[in-house]
């Protein structure tokens, strides 16, 4: 896959999928008992340790903390959902333009209607059958 401004490549992606897969379970909740910063998964059998993060009392404080809390399973969210995705973009018609998908200038939506598809997006430049 070819790589466009703001665009992933393949590599920035395993990247990003190999430490989600081996960062601490979500959600991450300030566990006190270690001091007033200190983070940890308390949702299992024991107590997972992050670290402690000092979100300060500014105006984004409570917005940061609530983004970091989440960030592992939001990453491992989004990581299935681009896989789900690519995996659709690989079945769409072969018939498309040599750009499809990233550099085709007349790229088309279509809508899920089962038995038939998925839906997903499909190359605009060549008739349908």
């Amino acid at each position: 896959m070819t790589s466009q401004p703001g665009q992933l490549t393949d590599q920035q992606f395993e990247d990003i999928r190999a430490r989600a897969e081996v960062a601490t379970d979500g959600p991450w909740e300030r566990y006190e008992e270690y001091g007033p910063d200190f983070f940890a998964n308390t949702t299992g059998s024991y107590l997972r340790g992050v670290g402690s993060f000092n979100f300060g009392d500014g105006t984004d404080a409570a917005a940061d903390e609530e983004f970091v809390k989440h960030a592992v399973e939001d990453v491992r969210a989004l990581v299935a959902e681009v896989e789900r995705l690519r995996a659709l973009v690989a079945q769409c018609d072969h018939r498309a333009c040599a750009g499809f998908p990233d550099d085709c200038p007349n790229p088309v939506l279509v809508n899920p209607d089962p038995p038939v598809h998925l839906g997903g997006i499909r190359c605009g430049c060549r008739p349908t059958p």
